[in-house]
């Protein structure tokens, strides 16, 4: 009931299989996609899809793919979608992919420093916070994220400069590119 009420809540999910798409349009397509529990899944205002890619090493990510529903985003994307909605700015899926990505729908990321990202709380903490005061956290306006981050559980991902972190950090890198519009666009070879 309070993800239905709050109308904001987006969820990860994955496709089994990411491949190169056989339609025009050049986008990858998934594959036997996996939500979390129907009841839970049917309640959020969207489901985008966590995988990242087969790279060792993280560059580029989806936002975008081709699956037997259509166009599907990725959890970042559609973080970004969801905010941006609240905000009255809507884009179609043709707009999206020609703002956003490459022509194989995908994001190079320019990473924020994750050692200095501000306000972090633990998920215990902000439960605690929010009981003991419940006005000290404002939440309006902003994106919050709830990431599992478990030694020896979460899955760890290498990004440019050998660093490692866990892939949930590579999403809070794509929204944080897209809400800010600082990715990384490369330009073509010709020009110089």
């Amino acid at each position: 009931d309070f993800m239905s009420l709050s109308g904001n809540v987006v969820l990860p999910m994955f496709f089994e299989e990411l491949r190169d798409s056989v339609t025009d349009n050049n986008l990858h397509f998934g594959s036997d996609p996996h939500f979390s529990f129907p009841i839970i899944s049917q309640a959020a205002s969207a489901n985008g899809f966590s995988n990242l890619g087969s790279s060792p090493v993280i560059y580029k990510v989806p936002l975008i793919v081709n699956s037997k529903e259509g166009y599907t985003y990725s959890f970042a994307a559609e973080l970004f979608r969801n905010y941006q909605n609240k905000e009255r700015i809507k884009f179609s899926n043709d707009e999206f992919i020609d703002q956003f990505t490459d022509q194989r729908g995908k994001i190079y990321l320019n990473f924020p420093d994750f050692n200095n990202l501000n306000n972090k709380y633990s998920f215990v903490e902000l439960i605690q916070t929010f009981r003991n005061e419940p006005d000290s956290i404002h939440m309006e306006g902003k994106l919050a994220v709830i990431l599992n981050v478990v030694t020896g559980v979460t899955q760890i991902k290498s990004i440019p400069g050998n660093d490692k972190l866990p892939a949930s950090y590579i999403h809070i890198a794509a929204v944080n590119n897209l809400l800010l519009q600082n990715w990384i666009k490369l330009t073509p070879s010709i020009i110089g």
